[in-house]
């Protein structure tokens, strides 16, 4: 038994090591580790001195850290954001460096320019910190030449963006497929902490701690799903061949998130009511086994090669409903109508699951359709933004003089 529990423990291991290797982060971190270093050393060994690669390389390290997912248009509008402003931050710092007055005026304007950056968005916020902390950088390395470290820095950059926008146009939905993968994921191990309420032996305390920290996860990637599916006007428009799979995959995954978010019962009361009636193991069972059928469509490759098992996973799956069923049809107290409930929701899910599944296999156009002017509230508006400007800027003035103005008076007043 110990062996055989040890083997379940590696194959589990194994699979999250294979699951971490072949997703987006560890795509991006083997791509930025290339363009920052093998553009340089070519450089380098083409007879360029070693501290013109070293400035090219160290502007590509640091535009990676202003990459993060996202569709063409968001790399895009980085890469006209971030390679301007790290030539002018670099160039001026250089510039001003032998000066010290004028370097620290420059210093405390550039702290509150470019932490209103994060008034956009996540995405400039990255290129504003990154900014700031390549004009310390700047510094340190005591620079005799400003032109030529701007150019240094923005060179790096223009090569990074350079390779990023080339895997975007190749790869234009990247990123929504990794994002739709962590989304069945995420629900998935949602599901099996979910599994965990209907077990006495774990006190529910336990139970909900895990769920809260899962809760805003999933949350969150089903709001990247949104923002990068419905932003998409080739696959809201019918104008891609896969149009119809990525919505029907989409529209499937936000129904099971709501069906799934849905299950919030007192566990108490349904542990005291079910615990008589044998059907928590079952419910456990059935409910381990939707999480099994869900993560299964986060690996479309390991899904086709055990589709067998997933066939003979559903049978036993609605023989379970079944048995759920007879034993709910045997009470007559406040079982009944919980048991009830639970095996509803459970046809729902799976009812979804059939949905996805049809597309999944067949890319068979959905029948229900959002238009332009729907599918903008899934996403986070512009407008939005801007209303909650005046409240922000309030609050990137008061970071501003605490973090910037006041420790530079302090410096120059001793």
């Amino acid at each position: 038994m110990g062996i055989v529990s040890l083997k379940k423990r590696f194959n589990r291991i194994y699979s999250l090591v294979i699951r971490f290797i072949r997703g987006e982060h560890s795509g991006d971190a083997l791509r930025n580790v290339s363009i920052s270093i093998l553009p340089s050393l070519a450089i380098y060994l083409l007879g360029v001195p070693a501290s013109t690669a070293i400035g090219i390389g160290v502007g590509s390290l640091l535009t990676t850290l202003t990459d993060p997912p996202g569709n063409r248009k968001d790399k895009l509008s980085s890469a006209l954001v971030c390679i301007p402003t790290f030539f002018v931050a670099s160039f001026l710092t250089a510039y001003l460096f032998p000066v010290h007055w004028p370097l620290v005026i420059l210093l405390g304007l550039a702290g509150f320019t470019f932490t209103l950056y994060g008034l956009f968005g996540p995405r400039y916020a990255a290129i504003g910190n990154m900014t700031l902390i390549l004009m310390s950088f700047v510094i340190g390395l005591a620079p005799k030449h400003p032109l030529a470290v701007g150019l240094q820095i923005t060179t790096g950059a223009a090569i990074y963006y350079l390779f990023s926008l080339l895997q975007a146009y190749i790869r234009p939905y990247r990123s929504l497929k990794y994002a739709m993968a962590n989304g069945f994921q995420g629900l998935s191990q949602f599901l099996l902490i979910r599994a965990q309420s209907y077990d006495p032996s774990i006190p529910l305390d336990i139970t909900y701690s895990r769920v809260g920290k899962i809760h805003g996860q999933i949350s969150e990637q089903q709001e990247q799903i949104r923002s990068l599916l419905f932003r998409e006007k080739k696959i809201i428009g019918h104008q891609w061949p896969k149009s119809n799979y990525w919505l029907s995959q989409v529209y499937g995954l936000i129904d099971l998130h709501e069906l799934i978010i849905a299950l919030d019962h007192d566990y108490d009361a349904i542990r005291k009511n079910l615990a008589d009636t044998g059907s928590l193991p079952v419910i456990r069972r059935a409910i381990k086994l939707l999480a099994l059928e869900i993560d299964s469509f986060s690996q479309p490759r390991i899904r086709f090669r055990y589709a067998q098992q997933l066939y003979y996973n559903t049978i036993k799956l609605n023989e379970l409903l079944i048995e759920l069923k007879n034993i709910q049809q045997q009470q007559t107290g406040p079982a009944g109508p919980i048991l009830r409930s639970i095996i509803t929701n459970m046809e729902s899910i799976l009812e979804v699951l059939r949905r996805i599944q049809v597309a999944f296999y067949q890319n068979q156009e959905i029948q229900d359709k959002i238009d332009t002017a729907e599918y903008q509230q899934f996403i986070n508006r512009p407008w939005a933004v801007w209303m909650r400007s005046k409240t922000n800027f309030t609050l990137k003035i008061r970071y501003f003089v605490l973090h910037y103005v006041w420790p530079y008076f302090l410096v120059l007043a001793h």
